[in-house]
């Protein structure tokens, strides 16, 4: 049987491995920590209305599915009543297993693949750090763009102790740079700005204020006038290092994602000087003044998803961009997925059509912005709306549903192969 070997379990390598389960194709998994779902556990936040409706009307979306299913609060998206969902991170490993294991998906976990094996331009086999090496006909590079720890020593505090885990598993290396393909380098590192604080380490009041407000986010216009006056680049453990942080927000925002997930780039002293903060203590990551670093480089690729110069090895997730947000994520994945068991199985590459909200994204977008990748009011990308895709069209599920009939997509990735 023709095997797609998938490296990186998280959203990305997760949503891939589950399309092309669909495909007839044995899939194998690789993941170099002990658990699966990556930095599904920094989200906690889905929003992208449109394009997960498109994955899920072309047989996709279950990975989408994880998260819909561990539900805490939903609101209005860009018009959408339900479009915007808060979900709980502190469960989603777990139903990442489920739903992995009831695709049968072999996975194999602990397994860091640090080099590849090539013949010309065509893959072989992953070569993992124990020296093992696993074989395959297509291949899927969805090892993130997460930072390292030489990017988090370069650029940020050291290590976070971040859901990165480098220190216990080793820096995740990326496939296609294994395999001679380097990365195209757009700008520098950014920070993982969020800290994930106990809920019960807030104080009673903000709680409460917390829980009551729909949908599970809250704004409190706390914090002291004089974080405005403080340079605090002085006040890290390495003030040496190139990061120059005023505060500038006129309020602290806090989401209910299971741990209460915050903004707050701050040293701990600071944090816990911002009433309702007095006591708080961080869930993750573990060191609230140690800064991950992410989101600098990524793979050339086709629109297809396959890496440019290589004959069968496809990205997903952060190798196709330097944007943010779980969304396109999944969808890149899913297609890397795909088209991996269409290379394998010796079929046509798929590549969506721009009249869809993942096409065009795809074709055009690539490397927006979160949330203005989608339409976000405040923050609209202009090439959207140039180029047909008005917030009415990002929402009108008819006109969604109609794009992907025309094309010929309805229930594409749900359709054995084999």
């Amino acid at each position: 049987m023709e095997r797609v070997v998938i490296v990186g379990g998280g959203p990305a390598g997760c949503a891939a491995a589950l399309v092309a389960a669909k495909s007839g194709v044995e899939v194998l998994l690789l993941e170099r920590m002990d658990t699966l779902s990556g930095l599904s556990t920094w989200c906690g936040q889905l929003m992208g209305w449109g394009p997960r409706q498109e994955a899920k009307l072309m047989g996709g979306g279950d990975f989408f599915q994880v998260w819909e299913s561990l539900k805490i609060d939903q609101t209005s998206d860009l018009g959408i009543p339900d479009g915007n969902l808060t979900w709980d991170v502190t469960k989603v490993e777990e139903a990442t297993r489920r739903a992995v294991e009831a695709a049968g998906i072999k996975v194999l976990l602990r397994s860091r693949a640090v080099d590849v094996v090539m013949d010309g331009d065509t893959m072989k086999a992953v070569t993992l750090a124990d020296g093992t090496q696993v074989t395959g006909d297509a291949f899927v590079d969805a090892t993130g763009a997460g930072g390292s720890m030489g990017l988090c020593e370069g650029y940020g505090q050291g290590c976070a102790l971040c859901g990165l885990k480098c220190t216990i598993f080793g820096d995740r290396v990326a496939t296609s740079r294994a395999a001679n393909v380097p990365d195209i380098e757009e700008a520098k590192p950014k920070y993982f700005s969020m800290n994930f604080v106990h809920l019960d380490s807030l104080s009673p009041q903000l709680r409460q204020a917390i829980d009551d407000t729909p949908g599970g986010y809250s704004h409190h216009k706390i914090v002291p006038e004089e974080f405005y006056e403080i340079d605090f680049t002085s006040e890290w453990a390495h003030p040496e290092r190139p990061m120059n942080i005023r505060w500038k927000r006129p309020d602290v925002e806090v989401i209910n994602v299971g741990f209460a997930k915050t903004f707050l780039l701050l040293p701990l002293k600071y944090i816990r000087r911002i009433p309702g903060f007095e006591n708080a203590w961080m869930s993750m990551p573990l060191a609230a003044d140690g800064i991950a670093v992410k989101e600098n480089s990524y793979a050339p690729h086709e629109v297809t998803m396959k890496v440019k110069g290589l004959d069968n090895l496809f990205v997903g997730g952060l190798r196709v961009g330097v944007y943010s947000g779980g969304v396109p994520s999944i969808f890149t994945g899913e297609l890397a997925g795909h088209n991996a068991a269409r290379k394998a199985l010796g079929r046509e590459l798929l590549t969506l059509p721009r009249n869809t909200i993942q096409g065009f994204f795809l074709a055009d977008i690539n490397r927006g912005k979160s949330p203005g990748e989608w339409g976000g009011e405040g923050h609209v990308d202009p090439r959207w709306a140039a180029n047909g895709f008005d917030i009415p069209r990002l929402t009108d599920y008819a006109k969604i549903k109609e794009a992907i009939q025309g094309a010929g997509l309805m229930g594409v990735y749900g359709k054995k192969m084999t």
